[in-house]
């Protein structure tokens, strides 16, 4: 419903719009549009002054070709973060074929692919706590400053995922620097406790 096109050329200059109040997909690339209008805008030199003439045409129904499918639709009305790595990976090859911001779905699809990495560093980070001694006392405290790593590491990724959009950084710099970062501060930890024993 409410279906409107807005057509450029190679210079991203408005040629077209063609606008119908509803259209069903129909098969492969193409999609039904009824009650359609259409306005052309081209440019024409008048009297030695560029001038801009705009056609207008109605018609009872038309086909447009597009990329656009029921399926890469539904994905807009998705949160990126709550999509599979194959809709986003897709969704991102459509906005970049078209020109468009991909950030925010090429970070999502990042942090998807880097989620694996992300577990075995909490893990690593969890490590030096394990060969906690009870005789070593104030356990309770390190198993807190445990917790608050393993926080900090979580608002860490967010953090960057969100400094990242901000700075316009590529995506696989934010979605895999917070955890290069962690697992070096893990590595070190561990060697300090291994060196300790």
């Amino acid at each position: 419903r409410d279906i409107r096109v807005y057509e450029f050329d190679t210079e991203l200059r408005l040629i077209g719009v063609l606008s119908a109040p509803s259209g069903n997909f129909a098969g492969a690339d193409r999609w039904q549009l009824d009650q359609v209008s259409q306005l052309d805008i081209s440019t024409a030199a008048l009297d030695g002054v560029e001038a801009i003439r705009v056609d207008k045409g109605r018609f009872e129904s038309r086909n447009w070709t597009s990329d656009l499918t029921p399926d890469l639709l539904s994905v807009m009305a998705i949160a990126p973060d709550r999509m599979s790595a194959f809709n986003l990976a897709g969704y991102v090859e459509h906005l970049q074929s078209n020109q468009q911001d991909a950030s925010r779905y090429e970070l999502a699809l990042w942090k998807k692919i880097t989620y694996p990495l992300a577990v075995l560093v909490m893990m690593a980070l969890a490590l030096p706590f394990a060969y906690l001694h009870a005789r070593a006392g104030s356990i309770g405290v390190k198993v807190f400053a445990g917790i608050m790593l393993g926080v900090a590491f979580y608002f860490l990724n967010g953090l960057f995922a969100h400094l990242g959009l901000l700075n316009t950084w590529p995506a696989w710099v934010s979605a895999t620097v917070p955890s290069i970062a962690a697992f070096v501060i893990a590595m070190v930890m561990l060697v300090r406790v291994g060196g300790a024993r």
